[in-house]
């Protein structure tokens, strides 16, 4: 994100500042559009295939990052992707007993919680109880 940040510079903030807006005349945004299209036809082609380059970079390289995550988090989980594929095969054949049991060993539907409460005499306690996590039932 840094990287793509740097390089672009705003550039199509600036190009696409009128086209993009919520209400636009029809005359400004064919005016706008022709503007556009004359300057991508100019003679500036080495700039635009640079910023091709450079994006086509930062998207192999967010690739890679997102390739490197599923790797570490199969390192972290002992395994976790090798494991998943088979809760995924157990969806078509609605086998819910195995997918529960394989996405509850990562997202746990039920978890130890302590809640401070005051009693009576003002006094704090400390309540062990179980706190159900509502979005990994989903």
């Amino acid at each position: 994100s840094y990287l793509w940040k740097v390089w672009e510079g705003h550039r199509m903030a600036q190009l696409c500042c009128e086209v993009g807006g919520a209400i636009i005349l029809e005359d400004t945004y064919r005016t706008r559009l022709q503007m556009l299209t004359k300057y991508f036809r100019s003679r500036f082609s080495s700039i635009h295939c640079c910023y091709a380059i450079k994006y086509t970079f930062c998207e192999m390289l967010n690739l890679l990052i997102s390739i490197l995550n599923f790797w570490l988090m199969d390192v972290v989980f002992n395994g976790f992707w090798h494991k998943y594929i088979h809760a995924l095969a157990a969806i078509p054949v609605y086998d819910w007993q195995l997918w529960n049991m394989m996405t509850s060993r990562v997202f746990p539907k039920v978890a130890k919680c302590e809640m401070f409460v005051y009693g009576p005499s003002g006094s704090p306690n400390v309540l062990d109880i179980l706190c159900v996590l509502p979005l990994n039932i989903l």
